[in-house]
C-alpha cells in the first residue's frame, strides 16, 4: 500500500470523515475501543496553528519536534491530536511510525491504557503477534480491569492458538462491557471461537 501523508488542512470533523474524504474509505476496525472518539477538540486559532506546524514535522518523520510543538496544548488536547495521528498511521499500515508514536504516547501519558493498546497493535503488525501479546500482558498488570486490553488479549491468544486463554479474556471483557459481545462476532481474530460465541449470544 502506498504511504499516505496526513493533510495539513485539518478540521474539527471526526477522523473517520477526514480520512474518508482523503482516501475514499473510513478506518473500519472492529476491535477499536467503542468509547474512543476520533475528533479534534475545539481549539483557539493559535492552537490550530500549533497543530498545523506540528503535523508538518510529523509528516517529515520528526516525531520529537512535532511533540515539542504541541507542548502548549492542554493534556487532553495533545492526546487527542496524537491519537488521531496514530489512527491515520494504522489505516495506512505505517507500522514502524506507529510504533514510534505509540511509545512516545506511553511516555507522555503512562496512565492511558489506550496508548498501550496502540503500541501492542503496531508491534503485532510490525514484529509479531507474540511480541504484541507480551505488551498487552504488561499493560494488564498496570490496568487489570481495562476491558479493551482484556479483549485484545483474547484476540491475540486466539491467533496464537491459545484458545482457553482467549475464551477467558474475552469473557472477562464482555462481563465488564457487553458491547464486546457484538464486536467479538465481527473480529476475525476470534474466528476459532465464533461458533461458541454465537451460541452464547443466542441464549
Amino acid at each position: 500500500m502506498t504511504a499516505v501523508l496526513l493533510t495539513h488542512k485539518w478540521n474539527r470533523r471526526s477522523v473517520c470523515g477526514t480520512l474518508a474524504d482523503r482516501w475514499g474509505t473510513a478506518p473500519e476496525h472492529p476491535i477499536e475501543n467503542p468509547n474512543r472518539i476520533y475528533e479534534y477538540p475545539d481549539m483557539t486559532p493559535e492552537n490550530e496553528k500549533l497543530v498545523e506546524v506540528a503535523m508538518g514535522y510529523f509528516e517529515l518523520g520528526m516525531l520529537d519536534e512535532a511533540v515539542i510543538e504541541l507542548r502548549p496544548l492542554a493534556g487532553h488536547e495533545r492526546l487527542s491530536v496524537l491519537s488521531l495521528w496514530s489512527a491515520a498511521l494504522r489505516l495506512s499500515h505505517r507500522w514502524p511510525e506507529m510504533v514510534s508514536l505509540s511509545r512516545k504516547m506511553i511516555e507522555l501519558y503512562p496512565a492511558e491504557a489506550e496508548c498501550w493498546v496502540n503500541l501492542a497493535d503496531a508491534t503485532r503488525n510490525f514484529v509479531s503477534v507474540h511480541a504484541g501479546l507480551e505488551l498487552l500482558e504488561t499493560a494488564r498488570r498496570h490496568f487489570p480491569g481495562d476491558d479493551h486490553i482484556l479483549f485484545q488479549i483474547g484476540c491475540y491468544c486466539s491467533q496464537l492458538g491459545r484458545l482457553d486463554e482467549a475464551r477467558m479474556a474475552v469473557r472477562a471483557a464482555v462481563s465488564s462491557n457487553r458491547v464486546w459481545a457484538k464486536i467479538a462476532l465481527q473480529d476475525r481474530d476470534l474466528t476459532p471461537l465464533w461458533p461458541e460465541l454465537k451460541a452464547r449470544n443466542s441464549r
